[in-house]
């Protein structure tokens, strides 16, 4: 009977985007953009999304790229996300941190635990197209999750909802 209640639990779960270990995954990946238009120093970006009712804590996790020359970001101790928010996090020392090609991020909370991951994406386009959740802040972790369209932040309207068009 145990294992009948654990195995429906997991299905549950599965079928809302959860699973166990890991983590919190009331905080996703929503949107980046490794290629901006012009140059990348500066201008590469990584927008977390709160599915939630409340304000959430992510002081001290981090963002870790998976291909190239890596550089991990910490999220300050003052970082939040706010309840259906956003929050949008660039490299603090304003270099370039995510590659063009066969790139992956992943956020950690603050043990170390994998929360949330990107699809390994390509963006050979210098422009304004971004790696996006469609819809947004869906995850059912696969990568059809993700679309490549217009930004909708990293703009004077930064944590806009995703253009799923």
């Amino acid at each position: 009977m145990r294992k009948a209640v654990l195995i429906a639990l997991v299905l549950v779960l599965s079928q809302w985007g959860l699973s166990l270990g890991q983590g919190n995954s009331s905080i996703v990946i929503n949107e980046f953009e490794p290629n901006p238009a012009g140059g990348d120093s500066g201008n590469e970006w990584v927008e977390l999304y709160n599915r939630t009712d409340s304000n959430i804590s992510v002081a001290g996790w981090s963002l870790e790229p998976t291909h190239g020359k890596t550089f991990k970001v910490v999220l300050a101790n003052s970082a939040v996300v706010p309840a259906k928010g956003y929050l949008v996090v660039f490299r603090p020392d304003g270099k370039q941190w995510l590659d063009n090609k066969d790139e992956s991020v992943i956020l950690r909370n603050s043990s170390g635990t994998e929360v949330d991951r990107t699809l390994t994406a390509n963006d050979s386009k210098n422009n304004n197209q971004t790696w996006q959740r469609c819809p947004n802040g869906f995850d059912s972790n696969k990568d059809s999750d993700w679309s490549l369209g217009a930004s909708s932040s990293g703009r004077n309207d930064a944590g806009a909802s995703n253009n799923c068009s």
